[in-house]
């Protein structure tokens, strides 16, 4: 995956971020287990294994991930096998015993298959009619590489044209707003500026539409397409606490959107309509509540939604005078956990933002968030700017 000018980017989905080294392999093999033994026995004492780590990451390009393992208190006159256990499908193991003693490397190689996530796996160590085991986590990583040519199928021409932008809806229930809030507006707005622009959000503005579907028309191909309301629910309170898309049930206000759900829908929205030739993202609205605004109404204060916007217009701007970046060539080992999107800017810099959307858990269809890192360290650029676009 990094050859051809490609740029790997392993994503880690575990509780701490891991600098993935270039790893030496010592053995390779289809896998098993490996044993060793020697002369004369020794008495046993009571058998242990240890590991170098707590941890071994194992990308899903098939380059290996290894752990030291030392076995302690073994009858050296019996063979001493060393085996994983509870591997994940399509991850192979292979232990290379090191000579004069009972300790050496498994090594743990991931398919392009092997899902990818976090794992509880274990080193189980057999001396005769002894067993010892140690546990250890398992992280399959996925894999992107990122190219140094153009996509020119996605974006405009290639290009990211998207802008990210806020909307007012005046009304008389809500114009008091900029009014009661004196010391902190418009400060806050003017920081998103000028990649938000504060206008107002029409109803009946252009449908959703990517700009393949428009191309099939020679009229209308090239007319701008923007997305005037976007977040995570369209429902709201009809005036006497009742759901105004279903009238008979209550209204319930949607937490996800200033949550670690919005961290991860907002910027994976962004990435797949500005792909599709979208050139502009309207948030709905600046000022309102958890569900649908980037600031309290009430207070005045952030949301987490604010935070996430403003980074996206600050790492991917396109203004008139900045038009957007070029969308780079991308190849991923693995879609439906993660969105990522690869740009380079007119200076040469390149921003990569890497979507974790997989769920907190199976049964959670709420917005529990979960740990997830990357490591970029096998970008090969001179100097790695790291941002959490989900956190202030």
């Amino acid at each position: 995956m990094g050859g051809c000018g490609m740029k790997p980017l392993r994503i880690l989905e575990c509780g701490t971020l891991v600098a993935v080294l270039a790893a030496s392999v010592l053995v390779t093999g289809c896998g098993g287990a490996g044993s060793s033994s020697s002369g004369p026995g020794t008495p046993p004492g009571p058998l242990s294994v240890s590991l170098s780590t707590s941890t071994v990451v194992a990308p899903q390009d098939g380059t290996p991930g290894t752990v030291d393992v030392t076995v302690s208190g073994a009858n050296t006159g019996s063979s001493v096998s060393v085996a994983a256990s509870n591997l994940p499908s399509s991850v192979t193991s292979q232990f290379a015993p090191a000579a004069g003693g009972v300790h050496g490397t498994l090594s743990l190689v991931a398919g392009s298959t092997a899902p990818a996530g976090t794992y509880s796996a274990s080193v189980v160590v057999t001396n005769g009619t002894q067993t010892a085991s140690q546990s250890f986590v398992l992280v399959i990583a996925i894999v992107a590489s990122i190219g140094n040519s153009v996509d020119t199928t996605l974006g405009v021409g290639g290009k990211l044209e998207q802008f990210m932008s806020t909307s007012f809806q005046p009304s008389e229930g809500d114009y008091q707003f900029f009014r009661n809030h004196t010391a902190t507006e418009p400060a806050l707005l003017k920081k998103l500026v000028p990649q938000h622009i504060p206008l107002q959000g029409l109803s009946q503005a252009v449908p959703m539409k990517a700009n393949q579907e428009l191309g099939t028309r020679a009229d209308p191909k090239n007319v701008p397409i923007w997305v005037t309301e976007n977040n995570v629910k369209a429902d709201y309170d009809n005036g006497n606490g009742m759901s105004n898309c279903i009238p008979t049930q209550k209204f319930v206000l949607d937490p996800r959107g200033t949550s670690a759900f919005f961290g991860a829908w907002r910027p994976y929205v962004f990435s797949q309509l500005g792909k599709a030739g979208n050139q502009a993202l309207y948030h709905w609205v600046y000022g309102a509540d958890t569900q649908s605004g980037e600031v309290d109404f009430s207070t005045g204060s952030t949301y987490l939604s604010f935070s996430v916007d403003y980074w996206l217009g600050q790492m991917f701007p396109s203004t008139p005078g900045f038009p957007g970046p070029d969308i780079l060539q991308l190849v991923v080992t693995e879609t439906s956990r993660a969105e990522i999107l690869g740009t380079k800017n007119s200076d040469g810099s390149v921003v990569v933002m890497v979507v974790d959307r997989a769920v907190h858990a199976s049964t959670d269809n709420k917005w529990h968030g979960r740990s997830t890192n990357g490591d970029c360290g096998c970008f090969g650029f001179g100097d790695v700017l790291w941002r959490d676009v989900d956190n202030d």
